[in-house]
This record gives C-alpha cells, structure tokens and sequence, in this order.
C-alpha cells in the first residue's frame, strides 16, 4: 500500500530519501489509524487515544537513527567482507537494540497506561491462553518462535 502510495500516485523517484520517509509515514499512519479505530471499540474516547502519537513517534525515531548512523559513518566508514557485504559489529547491533527499546519506553508508556486502565475482559476479549492455558500458550508461541525463525531466518 505504502509503496503504491509512494511510488504509483505521487511519482517519487525511486530510491530517493522522500521516497524512503514517505513509505515509512505512510506504513505507520496506516498502522496508527487501524489501532485508533481497535481504540475506539474498546471504548477509549478518540480524545484519550494515544494511537496516532504513538505510531507516528517512529517515524521521527527512524529518522534520528538514520541521521546519526549518516553522520557515524561520514567519520567511521564501515568495514566491508571480501564479498562487498557490510559488517556490522556486534556492540553496533546492541546499541541499536537499546536504542529501540529506550524509544519503545518512552513512547509506549503514554498509550498503554489507558489500555492497563481497562478490565481484563475488555483488554483481550478471548484469550487463547486463558482458554488453553499457560504451559500449552507458551508451548505454541516457542514452537512459532522456532518455525518463524527456520522459515525467515534469525537475524543476530
């Protein structure tokens, strides 16, 4: 859709930063969107919805990361294999692994807390744990985990 959106309609060059910044406003407006409507089921006044704040934060998240990276690699280039492919160091991917979860932290507060606000019943209607109960939930959400990873691959 975002890239329908990006490339189709609006005719934007193709790689180009607006065509980049626009795919991801448009990937996480869409998803900020279907969340505020989840929001107005559950009967959160649209004025208490934290949806859209919340989902469009990364849009400006992704767009400082980009830009310290830039500004990281305009002084330390990257280091490259034999075969071109670019190495990333292992202490670069957990400062980005913080640097994710800092954001989650602080953006995610703001609109959970009226969700935790919420009974139990009205939060998750049906709960396939609660109807199978923890051991088997938790047995199928591992047995996801390993047949996600053995199909898409683990990224480390």
């Amino acid at each position: 859709m975002s890239n329908f959106l990006a490339r189709d309609v609006l005719h934007l060059p193709r790689p180009s930063i607006l065509e980049r910044y626009s795919n991801i406003f448009i990937v996480f407006f869409l998803s900020g969107a279907m969340h505020f409507i989840l929001d107005l089921v559950a009967d959160i006044p649209w004025e208490l919805s934290g949806a859209m704040h919340f989902f469009l934060s990364f849009v400006l998240g992704i767009m400082i990361e980009d830009s310290v990276q830039a500004l990281w690699n305009r002084f330390s280039p990257p280091q490259k294999s034999k075969d071109g492919d670019v190495l990333t160091p292992l202490w670069k991917k957990v400062v980005g692994m913080v640097w994710v979860f800092a954001w989650l932290a602080v953006f995610s507060t703001p609109y959970t807390e009226r969700m935790a606000q919420l009974p139990p019943n009205d939060l998750v209607p049906l709960s396939v744990v609660g109807k199978l109960g923890v051991k088997t939930g938790g047995g199928l959400a591992f047995v996801g985990a390993v047949l996600l990873c053995l199909t898409v691959g683990p990224e480390v």
